[in-house]
């Protein structure tokens, strides 16, 4: 006997939801989103986590972590341990201050903090640096 074609098509439905829902939190890898961590912070806020960024710096002061899938929305890296941040001080220090184009990508963990509206990550380690000239 064929399932009669309402009752298949609220099953379908009612497991269609379940399929489109994303978990906030890390991959089968151990890493997470960057944008799932702006966008959801209290998720992450005070866990170890581990994420792929690029980084903006200036040169001088002002530096973020940033994804390309949400390029408004950042997390400001902190207090590198130590040993952690050396191949990419390396990398930003090797263009001028304020030089445009410059690309830096990395593998980055640490535990994940906020203060008021801003994100930050206190840096335990940084590996797997890539680097983009302009």
């Amino acid at each position: 006997m064929m399932p009669r074609p309402c009752v298949a098509a609220a099953f379908f439905f009612t497991l269609l939801p379940l399929a489109a829902c994303r978990t906030i939190g890390a991959d089968a890898r151990g890493q997470w989103r960057l944008c799932d961590i702006v966008s959801h912070p209290e998720a992450a806020e005070g866990q170890t986590v581990t994420f792929r960024a690029m980084i903006r710096s200036d040169g001088l002061e002002h530096t973020v972590l940033l994804d390309e899938a949400c390029p408004k929305q950042g997390i400001v890296p902190s207090s590198f341990s130590a040993g952690a941040g050396a191949e990419v001080s390396t990398a930003v220090d090797a263009f001028p201050p304020g030089k445009r184009g410059k690309r830096i990508d990395a593998l980055w963990t640490g535990v994940i903090q906020r203060e008021g509206r801003m994100i930050e990550l206190r840096v335990t380690d940084i590996c797997d640096v890539h680097v983009s000239k302009p």
